[in-house]
């Protein structure tokens, strides 16, 4: 029982864990008629239990039930959430490296899946499937970054094992087909596309998405990068160019006037006729 309620209030930090949450896993076939009085009671035991390793995180009453005081990155769970939530932030900086150092030191923290070693019943509970939703979230981000910086081998271990633990998830299986074709592996690559394929119509009955077959393809294609390649540089923006001076106008050409008669040797251009140059006619003599 203390393992379970201990675990739980680890799940749930830094939020607390409801009066309603604590019986649901303490006693999940029914509580018995004394069950407020036993929560008190483990309650108490926990603490005493955490006093005896010296300085440690307490257990405080709330308004709707039980909360862990502990700094945030006291908590394995809370240490790890600091790394991921730096990462995404350095991920849309554009800082694909510091990302990927950060999601590597996240990821370090998980030790197997969440609470492997608990009772089933606090495995299945919301929070330890939000808190597995944000390690397959990192596991996915590290191996991007670690395919844009042509370091797949630095995915590979990591995602075999989410793998192993989500054996039907489609996104970890395309990175995994790419990072092991990445590093010149390509019939594990297509080994690890034809299980998923089985396993998904044996026990779904569907074929692989759209992320999957693109992943396949290009490994078929040999559209990868060579590991250890420099990823290509940024692309500097492009300057705007100052806007061009304006022209000085020249002379203009006048509008050549319809011609009334012969025009003096000019050679018929515009501007060599004038009503001055019309032949001047002499009077007859008489």
């Amino acid at each position: 029982m203390l393992r379970r309620l201990l675990g739980l209030l680890a799940l749930k930090h830094p939020e607390p864990a409801t009066q309603r949450e604590i019986t649901d896993v303490l006693w999940p076939s029914g509580p018995p008629s004394s069950h407020q009085s036993l929560v008190h009671t483990y309650v108490s035991q926990v603490r005493r239990l955490l006093e005896q390793d010296g300085p440690s995180p307490g257990v405080a009453r709330t308004p709707v039930g039980y909360l862990l005081e502990a700094p945030r990155n006291q908590i394995d769970l809370g240490h790890f959430d600091e790394l991921l939530d730096q990462a995404e932030r350095l991920h849309r900086a554009p800082d694909p490296a510091s990302a990927h150092e950060a999601l590597t030191q996240a990821l370090r923290w998980w030790r197997g899946p969440v609470l492997a070693d608990a009772d089933p019943v606090l495995r299945q509970h919301p929070a330890a499937v939000v808190a597995n939703e944000r390690r397959v979230r990192a596991v996915l981000l590290h191996a991007d970054t670690a395919l844009l910086l042509r370091r797949p081998e630095e995915a590979v271990p990591v995602l075999w094992d989410m793998v192993n633990a989500e054996p039907l998830h489609e996104g970890l299986h395309a990175r995994l087909i790419l990072a092991l074709a990445s590093r010149g592996e390509q019939a594990a690559a297509l080994g690890v596309f034809n299980r998923l394929r089985d396993r998904l119509d044996d026990e779904l009955g569907i074929a692989p998405g759209a992320e999957v077959r693109d992943a396949h393809l290009r490994v078929l294609r040999q559209q990868l990068p060579s590991p250890g390649a420099p990823a290509a540089p940024p692309r500097a923006p492009a300057v705007p160019r100052p806007p061009a001076a304006p022209t000085p106008p020249g002379p203009s050409r006048p509008n050549c006037p319809p011609r009334p008669g012969p025009t003096s040797g000019g050679g018929g251009r515009c501007g060599s006729w004038t009503p001055s140059s019309r032949p001047t006619r002499r009077p007859a003599r008489t």
